[in-house]
């Protein structure tokens, strides 16, 4: 990546509006990036707690940081704003579809991503990206988020018929619990915590969130999935009594999805 060291248009404006100030549970999210972040770097680790350790050394620039930037402009904005600009400073050039969450319709979600090593520092830190592809998926409807994207995608470019019909379609997978699409593995049963966050930010985008019939179950579910660190659990099953069960490990990518879904008000729809 940093073969690709260029100019770069900044952002000219933040196109969410802040609904308030965090809760505890916002807060708790809020310090645990802080907590994770390498100041060397200026980088926040993939996750403190995995079972591979190599992740407490590996730092992904998309979507892990370019997500806690947008998470921590509310409550550390001057830690959002050094995040970013290592973002920038490694040769983003705000072309990845993630960029959707935030109004910003660069290249379409259906496209596939592909993980490219930025720099390494061996035993000591890997830093990462995710960059997306020529490959548009074929399968891209049977992806949840991929679903949710393209549905945002498409209402701020206007054709909130096609919205709707990609909305609904994400509907359709979730099962009561959570959110079954081409990756939930029926036998192990575990949910993705994100797609919650990713399916709640969508409904908010599209007025949905007052008919949304499970909308409390999604709330309640995201509740019960934060560590005692302040992150969120990357996945969940319910065991043989019907009780959640958090599993996985936390990480920045999924908490910052949480707090982005929770505390954000995204811009208006065009008319």
């Amino acid at each position: 990546m940093k073969k690709f060291l260029i100019p770069l248009v900044v952002l000219s404006v933040c196109t969410f509006i802040i609904t308030g100030c965090a809760n505890g549970e916002s807060e708790r999210g809020y310090r645990y990036l802080e907590d994770n972040l390498n100041s060397s770097l200026n980088l926040i680790r993939e996750s403190p707690d995995d079972g591979n350790f190599t992740l407490h050394k590996t730092y992904w620039l998309l979507n892990d940081n370019f997500l806690a930037s947008y998470a921590l402009k509310p409550y550390d904005p001057g830690l959002s704003k050094k995040l970013m600009s290592t973002i920038e400073t490694n040769g983003y050039q705000h072309d990845h579809y993630i960029e959707i969450l935030f109004v910003n319709r660069t290249i379409e979600p259906t496209h596939d991503v592909k993980a490219v090593d930025v720099e390494k520092k061996d035993d000591v830190y890997y830093i990462k990206t995710g960059n997306v592809t020529d490959t548009v998926m074929e399968d891209y409807g049977q992806y949840l988020d991929k679903l949710c994207y393209e549905a945002l995608w498409n209402a701020y470019g206007g054709n909130l018929q096609e919205a709707n019909t990609l909305y609904n379609n994400a509907t359709q997978k979730w099962d009561g619990k959570g959110f079954e699409d081409k990756v939930f593995d029926p036998e192990k049963k575990e949910y993705e915590t994100y797609k919650l966050a990713v399916f709640y930010f969508t409904a908010k985008v599209l007025g949905k969130l007052d008919t949304l019939t499970f909308k409390d179950k999604i709330l309640s579910t995201i509740s019960k999935l934060q560590a005692s660190n302040g992150g969120f659990y990357t996945h969940y099953y319910y065991d043989d009594n019907g009780k959640l069960q958090p599993c996985g490990s936390t990480n920045t990518e999924t908490t910052s999805l949480v707090l982005i879904a929770l505390n954000y008000k995204p811009k208006p729809l065009p008319q």
